[in-house]
């Protein structure tokens, strides 16, 4: 959990079909360890179960790199 204090920002751009989620963080964040703390898995499938209500497509992002963990969650939950 103690990685949540390295997010120093969450950025969202929404346009007509598409919702952009960019988390921000610092050097000294454990990408694994944030990854294996449970309420992320969570907030993916939230984000994801929102896109879908507002028919928009999401990408998700750590920093700059898109966050292939969230694409794995959304797809093996459709």
């Amino acid at each position: 959990m103690r990685e949540l204090l390295h997010i120093k920002d969450i950025l969202v751009d929404i346009n007509s079909s598409n919702i952009e989620i960019k988390f921000i963080c610092d050097e000294e964040i454990n990408k694994k360890e944030l990854e294996e703390f449970y309420f992320i898995t969570k907030v993916f499938k939230s984000i994801h179960t929102f896109s879908s209500k507002m028919n928009l497509n999401p990408k998700l992002f750590f920093n700059n790199d898109e966050w292939k963990m969230f694409n794995n969650i959304i797809e093996n939950k459709d």
